[in-house]
């Protein structure tokens, strides 16, 4: 059977990356993610797929790859989902699945796992898999989040889904590529963040040399999220590699260009590579981000908010160090204390990690080789840290905010007895807010009402830009919010009606074109496939003469050779 890899969602697209790699009786999946391209023609905040109705509604509107048995048996609806599905162009069976390789945490790549069969598991590194739990333990329930655990359905009268009365959450089985986890991740694993129910886990296991039934190999990468990795699968038709999501003018862009240097020495017969912001020539650097940030900070007098994407550690450990330097101490989010909590079980496995060549003198140095046993070259490599997570009960610059709730989860009311002693509330803040860093988004906006704050006080934006008119709508908001509080704004600036991104104030996670050009270079595939992109042409032309471009289609299946 010659080896093809079919883009079911990435093709065209930025996110929802889904890629089918067949070689023999072999199949990986390379991410499996939500497809924001495709939910946001029909799904808004108030308009969601039904979880009452199971598959049906994805895989009504196209949401799901039409693999007929791919997905959970209990959100089928006696069949009904299935028999949409076959409707679909391409609809077929695929038989038993080797699994997911999970390049990073953001839902884009990771969120649709939750529909995937049972006995799919997922090959991911271990500080990836502590990030998704983490997410999903403080996310409020949500059937297109459970990345990590499941939620067991069964069919009621009328035709609809609920959970099954006092049934414990199903874990799904995950495998670490860099290593055995850790003592406390492999606890932390297992935990359930409810009182009201279990969590029925399957224990996280290393995945050693392989994906699946396939040798491979992983390789930690920089992005704007921690734990991200690459891989290399080898195949029938020789190593095929997948970049995930990555960058090199990040902190640890080192780790990015190792990656490329290992990837080279394997030839690979294809490269899956990400495109993002091919456009971009340059971007600012964390570094910069860290400059700006901390001016602006310096010059405040009052209330300093910091407003930075989900799950963006690294710019919550700038802010944290601003703090430092600044004589405040910065103010985080329960689910982000939880969030850094998981990111600590997680050491020494912590990101970001470097792919480093081995020391005469290094310990157990890990030596990739192939199927036949024969060394794919001279130079050892092993997984090393480059830095721990915060522990926040002996930090000085670290408190965490409490806000105000009826009811708060097992989770958090445990979290919050654990930092009893470092817990300020909206009424301390605004007795004292020159000496606060406050981490707060748009959607927590309103706590702006209980803090009060003085004029003079500071919005700092180092999130992304819009990308849509829902977003834009949302930074008009903004806007009219730190105009009622007098707070000034940097990061965005006022543009021709709305605000639009400032320069300096936030890095992107993903590469420049510069940047993935001389990648590829160092990679030096035979054939390129670009995903992850809008601009696919970028490839064709910069690559012209150099190697094979594939512009995939989504569905469509491409032989690798």
């Amino acid at each position: 059977m010659a080896v093809r890899l079919t883009v079911y969602d990435g093709a065209g697209v930025i996110g929802g990356n889904k890629i089918l790699l067949e070689s023999g009786s072999s199949r990986l999946f390379f991410d499996f993610g939500t497809t924001y391209a495709v939910r946001e023609r029909y799904f808004e905040e108030y308009l969601r797929p039904r979880a009452n109705r199971g598959l049906l509604d994805l895989v009504t509107l196209d949401l799901l790859p039409p693999l007929l048995d791919l997905y959970r048996g209990d959100m089928q609806l006696g069949g009904l989902a299935r028999e949409r599905l076959s409707r679909r162009p391409g609809a077929r069976e695929l038989g038993p699945v080797d699994g997911v390789f999970l390049s990073h945490a953001h839902l884009d790549h990771s969120g649709y796992i939750s529909f995937l069969r049972e006995d799919v598991p997922v090959y991911c590194t271990g500080l990836s898999a502590a990030i998704a739990k983490a997410v999903q333990d403080t996310a409020p329930s949500d059937f297109e989040k459970e990345v990590c655990y499941q939620a067991p359905r069964q069919e009621k009268a009328g035709g609809v889904l609920e959970s099954t009365r006092g049934a414990s959450n199903r874990g799904r089985q995950y495998y670490t590529v860099d290593g055995p986890p850790s003592e406390p991740l492999a606890r932390f694993w297992t935990q359930s963040p409810l009182k009201s129910k279990g969590l029925d886990c399957c224990p996280l296991l290393p995945a050693g040399e392989r994906l699946g039934s396939l040798p491979g190999r992983a390789f930690p990468v920089d992005h704007s999220i921690y734990g991200a990795a690459a891989c290399a699968v080898e195949t029938e038709a020789g190593w095929v590699v997948y970049t995930g999501d990555l960058r090199l003018h990040g902190r640890q862009g080192e780790s990015s260009r190792r990656f490329a240097e290992a990837a080279r020495e394997l030839h690979p017969a294809l490269l899956v590579c990400e495109g993002t912001h091919v456009a971009a020539g340059r971007n600012t650097t964390e570094e910069e981000v860290h400059e700006h940030c901390l001016a602006a900070v310096r010059r405040a007098g009052q209330l300093v908010v910091a407003d930075f994407g989900p799950r963006n550690v690294e710019r919550l450990l700038i802010f944290r160090d601003i703090a430092a330097r600044t004589g405040r101490r910065l103010a985080i989010l329960a689910r982000d204390a939880y969030l850094l909590d998981a990111m600590r079980y997680a050491e020494p496995a912590v990101s970001p990690r470097l792919y480093q060549s081995a020391d005469a003198g290094t310990v157990s140095p890990r030596l990739y080789q192939s199927a036949d046993a024969g060394t794919v070259s001279p130079r050892q490599y092993q997984w090393t840290d480059a830095g721990t997570m915060p522990d926040i009960a002996g930090d000085d610059a670290l408190v965490v905010y409490r806000d105000l709730k009826s009811r708060e989860g097992a989770w958090e009311a445990a979290l919050r007895e654990r930092y009893a002693g470092k817990l300020v509330d909206a009424g301390e803040v605004s007795a004292h807010q020159e000496d606060y860093i406050v981490c707060l988004s748009f959607w927590d906006m309103n706590e702006l009402v209980d803090i009060d704050p003085r004029p003079g006080g500071l919005y700092v934006y180092s999130s992304s830009e819009a990308y849509s008119e829902e977003q834009r709508i949302d930074h008009r908001r903004l806007a009219n919010w730190l105009g009622e509080f007098g707070l000034r704004l940097v990061g965005l600036r006022q543009g021709a009606g709305e605000p639009v991104d400032e320069e300096g104030f936030h890095a992107s996670g993903h590469i420049t074109g510069p940047d993935l050009l001389a990648l590829i270079h160092t990679i030096s595939p035979r054939t390129v496939l670009p995903v992850h992109t809008q601009q696919p042409e970028f490839f064709v032309e910069n690559l012209r003469g150099e190697c094979r471009v594939i512009v995939p289609t989504r569905g469509e299946a491409v032989e690798v050779g």
